[in-house]
C-alpha cells in the first residue's frame, strides 16, 4: 500500500451514503437504484459463485493462519452465507523453487470448509500470479472476486459485509481499509499521517484506494474481451515495478465501473519492525512515486497529460522546498525526507528510470 505522497489526476466522489448496518437492517428505505442482479441466486436457481483469490510467495505460516480464519468466518457465518453464495479459495504460489505455500495449503485442503484449488506461477512477478487466479475464477464462473494478500487476516464478517455492500450499491469495485498491526509500536508521526492506516471513510462513498488487497471485483468488468484481448487484467510489464493493481482499477474506475468503499469490511496486515525504519520507507515512497507515473502514463498518454504530470512533479517540488521548515522538527523532518523520496521517484519516471522491487 502507498500511503505517502499526493494523488494524482482524479476527481473524488464524496457523496455519503448509509453504512452497512442500514443495508442488512432495511436495504429498501434508501431507494438507491440497483440496475444489475440484486438477487444471489443466478437465473436457474444455483447460488452466485464468489472466488477468493490469494497470492502467495515463502509465506507459508502466514498462509494457513490466512486460510484458518476464512474458514473459521464461514462456518460462523453459516448457514446465511451458504445459502446465497457458494464460495471457492485459489492460491497461487509464486515460488518456483520451495513451493512452501502450494504443500501448506495441501495439507489444509481436507480441513477447510470451504472448497480450495491450488494454482502454481513459476513466472516471477506479481502480475503473472493475480491473472492466472483471475482466469481460475472466470473460469469457475465466479460473480465476484474477493482478493486478499497472503500477509493480511479479515474480520469475521469481511466476507458479508463485502458481498452485501457489492449487491446493494450494484457495486463493480468494493474496497474496505487494511488496519496494521504493528510488531513494534510505531513513532507517532507515522500514525499520525496515515502511513500504514487508511483514511476513514463512510460506507459507499467513492475511496481515493487502488489495491487489490481487500478488494472485490465484479466479473462483469473483466470479461470485456474487447478491453482484455490477451486476458491480462494485471500489468506483466508492471509485474516487477509495481502499481499493477492501480492501473487495472484506475482503468475500470475510468471506463465507469462503480467504486465504493466497504469501512466495515476491514483486513489486518502485519507490520514487522523492519519496515518502521526510514530506509523502508524512504524506498516504499520511491516506488510510489516513481511506479505512480509509470502506470498513469500508460492510462493517460500524449504530450498534453504528460505535461500535467511533469508540472504537478514541479509543483510538489517547489511546494516541498517551501516547507523545508519541517526539517527543524523530528517527526515532520523524516515526512519531510519521505515526500522527497516521492518526487525522486516521479522525476527518475519522467526520465525513463524505473526501479524494479518484486
Amino acid at each position: 500500500m502507498c500511503h505517502v505522497g499526493n494523488t494524482e489526476e482524479r476527481t473524488l466522489n464524496t457523496q455519503k451514503f448509509p453504512s452497512i448496518q442500514a443495508i442488512s437492517e432495511n436495504p429498501a428505505d434508501t431507494g438507491l437504484s440497483r440496475e444489475r442482479s440484486t438477487h444471489t441466486q443466478d437465473a436457474v436457481g444455483k447460488r452466485a459463485r464468489v472466488a477468493i483469490l490469494i497470492p502467495t510467495f515463502r509465506r507459508p505460516d502466514s498462509l494457513e493462519s490466512l486460510l484458518r480464519m476464512i474458514d473459521e468466518a464461514v462456518r460462523h457465518n453459516q448457514p446465511s452465507l451458504e445459502d446465497n453464495w457458494q464460495l471457492k479459495i485459489f492460491i497461487a504460489d509464486n515460488d518456483a523453487t520451495g513451493r512452501e505455500g502450494s504443500q501448506r495449503a495441501a495439507e489444509l485442503d481436507e480441513a477447510l470448509v470451504v472448497d480450495l484449488e491450488i494454482i502454481d506461477e513459476p513466472r516471477p512477478g506479481v502480475s503473472y500470479v493475480r491473472n492466472r487466479l483471475v482466469a481460475a475464477a472466470l473460469a469457475w464462473q465466479a460473480r465476484y472476486l474477493l482478493m486478499i494478500d497472503d500477509d493480511e487476516w479479515p474480520s469475521g464478517d469481511w466476507i458479508s459485509n463485502m458481498l452485501n455492500t457489492a449487491e446493494h450499491y450494484s457495486a463493480d469495485i468494493v474496497s474496505g481499509p487494511v488496519r496494521p498491526d504493528f510488531e513494534v509500536k510505531p513513532p507517532a508521526w507515522i500514525i499520525d499521517n496515515f502511513l500504514f492506516d487508511d483514511v476513514p471513510l463512510s460506507t459507499g462513498e467513492f475511496p481515493d484506494v487502488q489495491r487489490t488487497g481487500n478488494t472485490l471485483l465484479r466479473s462483469e468488468q473483466l470479461i470485456d474481451q474487447h478491453r482484455f484481448p490477451d486476458k491480462e487484467w494485471f500489468c506483466v510489464e508492471l509485474g516487477r515495478i509495481g502499481g499493477e493493481d492501480s492501473h487495472l482499477i484506475e482503468a475500470l474506475v475510468k471506463d465507469g465501473a462503480r467504486h465504493v468503499w466497504c469501512e466495515e469490511a476491514a483486513v489486518h496486515e502485519r507490520i514487522p519492525a523492519q519496515r518502521l525504519s526510514l530506509e523502508y520507507l524512504g524506498a516504499r515512497a520511491f516506488r510510489c512515486g516513481n511506479a505512480g507515473m509509470r502506470y498513469r502514463s500508460m492510462l493517460m498518454p500524449g504530450l498534453h497529460w504528460s505535461c500535467i504530470r511533469v508540472g504537478k512533479s514541479l509543483f510538489l517540488f517547489m511546494r516541498w522546498l517551501m516547507l523545508s521548515y519541517r526539517l527543524l522538527s523530528p517527526g515532520l523532518r523524516s515526512l519531510h525526507q519521505l515526500d522527497w523520496q516521492v518526487i525522486r521517484g516521479r522525476f527518475n519516471a519522467h526520465l525513463g528510470r524505473f526501479q524494479q522491487f518484486y
